[in-house]
């Protein structure tokens, strides 16, 4: 995630949420699948354990965007 240009909090906050809502954890595996089948470039070996990092960092994601929200 790369954030820049931010002006004020409300613009934080947008940009963070944008991430959010864009980010894709069965694309982004699908990025570090290679044609057999299996993790390439320093990915795990298996699909579900490349899928479990990916699911994680959509859920940190959604966290931080709460704590923004909220904060």
């Amino acid at each position: 995630m790369e954030i820049e240009d931010v002006r004020n909090y409300d613009d934080l906050c947008k940009k963070v949420r944008d991430c959010y809502e864009e980010y894709d954890p069965d694309y982004e595996t699908y990025l570090w699948i290679g044609s057999d089948g299996h993790g390439i470039n320093g990915a795990p070996y298996h699909i579900r354990d490349i899928l479990a990092e990916h699911d994680l960092i959509d859920s940190k994601l959604s966290g931080l965007l709460f704590a923004l929200r909220f904060a």
